[in-house]
């Protein structure tokens, strides 16, 4: 990338960027050979986006690109897609088109293409464990020094994952609806549990689930009688489809 285009929002053109890539590989052929000139994959760093990367990436010189901070948005599978062969370019329109039937927010649609396209792509996406770090020692509660503190309790949230269908259970509805112990499901042990603690400690807890499309209706419905913990957008948050 030119020096007077780092950081500065300007962005070299295609001739530009060509012109320095093929000075690159001369280079490379005067100072070793020819055939190692002619194998080196020589990438672009400059500021590649989905507008510019179709005419950059028809320059002779240039075999592909360092992408940065686009490569952290969602429009960065669209550079993929337009550089080299890709599943997305064929299979996407159907999914986009299924998206949108089902009223999927745009921000919702960019996410799934995004993780789809790197699915798509073939690219490892696992981190062995050869690269994870053990941890070597953790503090038991015991040993913790701390003094419990009721006033931090208006500054809390208790915040339940609610998204999941317990159909391996038999059920069509949230798992959390299943009956448990006296009568009780898991929501209403959860319910029970949020105000006995705001009984106890005479503060007003806050309390939300994360529901899915799935849950919401019937998690709404059962917690229904249990008014202090408050209602629609106030008890839950939805993922999207």
């Amino acid at each position: 990338e030119p020096v007077w285009a780092i950081g500065t929002g300007k962005v070299a053109t295609p001739e530009q960027a060509e012109e320095t890539q093929k000075a690159i590989r001369a280079y490379l052929s005067q100072a070793v050979s020819s055939a190692v000139a002619e194998k080196v994959r020589i990438q672009y760093g400059g500021s590649v986006n989905p507008e510019n990367c179709a005419e950059l990436i028809k320059q002779p010189n240039i075999d592909g690109f360092l992408v940065g901070g686009a490569s952290l948005k969602p429009s960065f599978m669209d550079i993929i897609s337009a550089v080299g062969p890709s599943k997305m370019v064929e299979v996407w329109p159907a999914y986009a088109s299924k998206m949108e039937k089902e009223g999927c927010n745009q921000a919702a649609i960019d996410a799934f293409k995004y993780n789809f396209g790197v699915l798509s792509s073939g690219a490892d996406v696992m981190l062995p464990e050869s690269k994870l770090d053990p941890v070597e020692s953790l503090p038991t509660y015991e040993k913790l020094k701390v003094k419990p503190d009721a006033r931090l309790l208006k500054k809390t949230l208790i915040l339940k994952l609610n998204g999941g269908l317990g159909t391996g259970m038999g059920l069509d509805k949230a798992k959390s609806l299943l009956e448990v112990t006296g009568g009780n499901t898991f929501l209403d042990l959860i319910a029970k549990q949020v105000a006995n603690m705001k009984k106890e400690f005479k503060t007003d807890l806050k309390f939300m689930l994360m529901n899915s499309f799935a849950t919401s209706a019937d998690t709404l419905e059962a917690l229904k009688k249990y008014t202090d913990l408050g209602t629609g957008s106030d008890l839950e948050f939805v993922q999207n489809k």
